[in-house]
């Protein structure tokens, strides 16, 4: 579990990228993880890619777009993992 929990508060300062719809269309915005504002209530102790990917789909990340990007009027939010595309470079140095 610790393990675990520890790698979702490993995400603060790696990439990722954001899935945004809008009247304009379709697009993935790049940001930075500042931290886990919600990880899931139970975190079981499994520490293999499933049960990470999993972990990541039912926590609450807050992200910081980069400068310049507005997105509703703001550069930060709060956001679930289930709509995050982490780097999969950050993914795989998070699980080595």
């Amino acid at each position: 579990m610790k393990d675990n929990l520890k790698r979702l508060h490993g995400f603060a300062g790696m990439r990722g990228l954001l899935p945004v719809r809008s009247v304009d269309g379709f697009w993935e915005e790049p940001f930075t993880f500042t931290g886990v504002v919600t990880p899931p209530p139970v975190i079981p102790a499994e520490t293999d890619f499933d049960t990470f990917n999993n972990l990541i789909s039912a926590s609450n990340f807050h992200i910081r777009f980069d400068e310049g990007v507005l997105i509703d009027g703001r550069n930060t939010r709060n956001v679930s993992g289930f709509y995050v595309l982490p780097d999969p470079k950050a993914l795989a140095q998070l699980l080595a």
